[in-house]
């Protein structure tokens, strides 16, 4: 992450588009455009594989999300991958979690993003069997997930202008010691977590009116530590303090599974017997390497 510079609106670093809306790497949710009855399915991803051009951004932040709609009256169902490099979500209301006066979470706001929507009203998906627009319900659930996970939350809403724009500054927490646990947002769940650790944060601080991005990175080399980055200012700051802050963009990075560690552990131990027999061998055979430089060049 990089210094964020003083924005007199907010603008989401995320590329995602005004109002808080779903940027235009991410999937969009309630707006419509699920109603489309046309039948893309898995072949669109192989397309788009197919056409994939890999570079360090595509490497680092792509992953791909399922949605899949189905219509409530033929019941038939309809399956479209797509490549997502950041991820919007709405905050939940209160009535939507479980638990009295319950806090919201980072997990929580993905719960509803993978969350059952119905297309009703407006958003009636246009069924391609039934050839008219049916009610129908969406879920989304993620495929691949990313090296690094970026989450951007919905704060700013626009209705119809600028004049009605609002913004929610509702608290959600991001633990800043506990590991993201994304494996219950794939499609095909695995038995094991699937864990994520958070390294960068960036903050909107004021209104819709005006306000200021801060953002907060983790030290490569030394997780415990967190620096601040106002502007020009770079301080270093606690955990705690990073805890406290307004999350409007959440930066992840995949942890290294538990056969993954026993895998690099088992490198590492391997490389260095391997180095340490290489130097017993030189020192018992002082003159191995001379005579086979001689001999090279004779």
């Amino acid at each position: 992450l990089s210094s964020p510079s003083a924005a007199g609106a907010p603008s989401v670093a995320s590329s995602a588009a005004a109002g808080g809306g779903e940027g235009p790497s991410s999937p969009a949710r309630g707006s419509g455009d699920g109603a489309s009855g046309k039948r893309s399915g898995d072949g669109e991803g192989e397309n788009a594989k197919a056409m994939h051009y890999a570079s360090i951004i595509s490497e680092l932040f792509q992953g791909h999300v399922v949605s899949t709609v189905r219509c409530l009256e033929c019941q038939r169902t309809s399956r479209t991958k797509e490549p997502v490099y950041d991820v919007s979500v709405q905050i939940p209301n209160p009535n939507e979690l479980s638990g009295y006066d319950k806090g919201v979470e980072i997990s929580d706001c993905l719960r509803k993003f993978c969350a059952t929507e119905p297309l009703v009203g407006k958003d009636k998906y246009d069924c391609e069997f039934c050839k008219r627009k049916t009610d129908g319900e969406r879920r989304f659930a993620f495929k691949d997930l990313p090296e690094v996970l970026c989450i951007h939350i919905k704060r700013f809403r626009y209705d119809a202008s600028w004049f009605n724009a609002t913004k929610n500054s509702r608290v959600v927490t991001f633990p800043v010691s506990k590991p993201l646990d994304m494996s219950p947002f794939l499609e095909d769940p695995p038995a094991h977590p699937v864990e994520y650790r958070l390294i960068g944060v960036i903050q909107h601080i004021g209104s819709m009116g005006g306000g200021h991005y801060i953002s907060y990175c983790q030290h490569k080399r030394k997780p415990q530590e967190w620096y601040e980055f106002d502007d020009l200012q770079v301080s270093l700051v606690s955990p705690e303090q990073v805890e406290r802050a307004e999350p409007y963009v959440l930066f992840y990075q995949r942890m290294p599974s538990k056969g993954n560690k026993l895998d690099r552990q088992t490198f590492k131990n391997d490389h260095r017997r391997m180095q340490e027999n290489i130097r017993r061998y030189l020192v018992s055979h002082p003159s191995a390497p001379a005579a086979s430089s001689s001999s090279s060049g004779a």
